[in-house]
């Protein structure tokens, strides 16, 4: 395995934190397309050409500026041949040869990545599919959102609701769609689990694979729509239409060989749990990487999609029990969540219908405070939670500023409904739902607290743990003082230690002792007090 880890990391041995996303980018088929969407005029100090890089570097600055994910991953595919040529020596034979200018921009990508922080991996025999299917197989187990970046429809067997969705590149970035399983199979007529079937038997005249002669695109979809799998359709062949019978038979060893060449291989031997993904990227390296290829814009597009808190600074203090005690004390509170990119595949309830950790925890830590909460939604504006929602891909970042200022205005009058004054408001959402509501807010003067404001999705991860944590402690130890009380008003209630005599203890109990200040309802402003619960 070539593995391409960030610098700082290289003699690192440690278990790596598990990201709460991952985007995961298929390399050369990114750079593919931006090596030919742009001249080969762009050129480095020595002359030589660098668009490609150019054109990924800022497709890569979309993305994170887009998706916000808090871990990245590049595969890379090995040199041929690889162990797909040992099954078909033809495979890819008809493709002609790359330009030696592309050839040349891979291993400096790979390096430009490694300098600056971001992992990229290669292994001998595989291709970058296959580092892609390991990845989402991990992570699926973990309910990881995985994006995958490719214009590969190979990789389309590996989209899964909610957790794995592609976002199919066909001349860049910019004329991409994010394909959940309703979109890929609204877009080839197949669900992901069966299109490894339906390429089997069409063939892709691209890696040199030969279709089943006499099937065509329309024959292939009604053989794979009689069953649900091929196996299945071997044992009964009545299932079929008698014209595709014979040719179906015919061409079985055939079709053996085309899965075996188009189903990318979830199992590859990489030890995820080393493996750094999250973003991370060093700012001063990544100025003196890029200026050395002469791609200062491509570096500024970069940083630019970064949170400025990822620069460096403080740690995230720890949520108190101390904290949450304070907050508690507010009479009244109200979370606006923002919505998120990942949804459930289905029409559900508000609550249920975002899938991504950072709503999860959002909505864990508002319910945990006792708090009202609303969600910041990008199409219906603010939602109750129990409102039913079907899913949708409008995002506040794709519309224009007319259509924000409208959205925050119909945001803002039915806040007011809900909402007073003298309520205590948490931003829990991104500073694209946030700040088109705040002026509306303040000149309202309204209460407000920003607890994730200016963080990386990683550290609103890390804050959100933190205060979860602490509350559900605070909330665990309310619900046990509760309880004393009810049986403190079974027992006869509290009695002063310096009064209490020892030799009316019941002999089997369970006691409680508080120390003076106690701050609960046992509170004793001036001697000890012990709590007796018969048994």
């Amino acid at each position: 395995m070539t593995h391409f880890p960030p610098r700082q990391e290289e003699h690192k041995a440690v278990q790596e934190p598990v990201p709460s996303s991952i985007l995961a980018i298929d390399g050369h088929s990114l750079l593919y397309r931006a090596y030919f969407a742009l001249p080969d005029t762009i050129r480095d100090h020595s002359d030589r050409p660098v668009n490609g890089i150019h054109g990924f570097i800022t497709m890569l600055a979309r993305l994170l500026r887009e998706h916000q994910p808090d871990g990245l991953l590049v595969a890379f595919d090995s040199p041929w041949p690889t162990l797909r040529h040992a099954t078909f020596p033809e495979y890819k034979a008809k493709r002609g040869a790359l330009p030696p200018a592309l050839l040349a921009q891979v291993p400096l990508l790979q390096t430009l990545l490694q300098r600056i922080g971001i992992t990229g991996i290669a292994i001998a025999g595989y291709e970058g599919d296959d580092i892609l299917a390991s990845l989402a197989n991990k992570y699926v187990t973990r309910n990881v959102p995985v994006m995958l970046v490719s214009g590969d429809r190979d990789l389309f067997q590996l989209v899964r609701d909610p957790w794995i969705r592609i976002l199919y590149t066909r001349r860049g970035v910019g004329n991409a769609q994010i394909l959940n399983e309703n979109g890929i199979e609204r877009l080839v007529g197949v669900p992901p689990s069966r299109y490894g079937d339906l390429a089997a038997l069409r063939g892709d005249p691209a890696d040199n694979i030969a279709g089943i002669p006499g099937i065509g695109e329309k024959g292939a979809l009604e053989i794979i729509r009689a069953a649900p799998s091929l196996d299945e359709l071997y044992l009964h062949l009545e299932m079929l239409p008698e014209r595709l019978q014979s040719k179906f038979v015919a061409a079985r060893s055939t079709i053996e060989t085309n899965l075996k060449l188009m189903r990318p291989i979830p199992t590859l031997p990489i030890d995820w749990e080393s493996v750094h993904l999250m973003i991370d990227i060093d700012r001063d390296e990544a100025k003196s990487a890029f200026a050395e290829l002469g791609l200062i814009r491509a570096c500024e597009s970069l940083l630019a999609s970064l949170p400025t808190s990822d620069s460096g600074g403080p740690d995230i203090p720890a949520f108190s029990s101390e904290m949450m005690d304070s907050l508690l004390e507010h009479p009244r509170k109200i979370c606006l969540i923002s919505c998120s990119s990942t949804k459930s595949a289905s029409k559900s309830k508000a609550k249920d219908l975002y899938t991504s950790a950072l709503f999860k925890k959002s909505r864990k830590w508002a319910e945990i405070i006792g708090s009202d909460w609303y969600i910041l939604s990008a199409k219906h504006g603010l939602v109750a939670p129990e409102s039913p929602l079907a899913p949708y891909d409008e995002s506040l970042k794709d519309v224009t500023k007319q259509q924000r200022d409208k959205w925050g205005e119909a945001v803002f009058k039915r806040l007011q409904t809900v909402a007073r004054p003298s309520d205590l408001i948490f931003f829990l959402a991104g500073s694209n739902y946030s700040d088109v509501i705040m002026d509306s807010l303040l000149k309202a003067e309204y209460r407000i607290a920003q607890p994730l404001g200016g963080m990386s999705i990683g550290r609103r991860l890390r804050w959100l743990d933190a205060a979860c944590s602490a509350g559900e402690a605070t909330a665990d130890l309310e619900r046990f003082y509760e309880i004393l009380s009810r049986l403190a008003s079974c027992t006869g209630g509290l009695q002063p230690l310096a009064t209490a005599n020892q030799r009316n203890w019941p002999e089997r109990g369970v006691y409680f002792f508080f120390e003076d200040g106690e701050d609960r309802s046992f509170r004793c402003q001036n001697k000890k007090k012990r709590l007796l619960i018969n048994g």
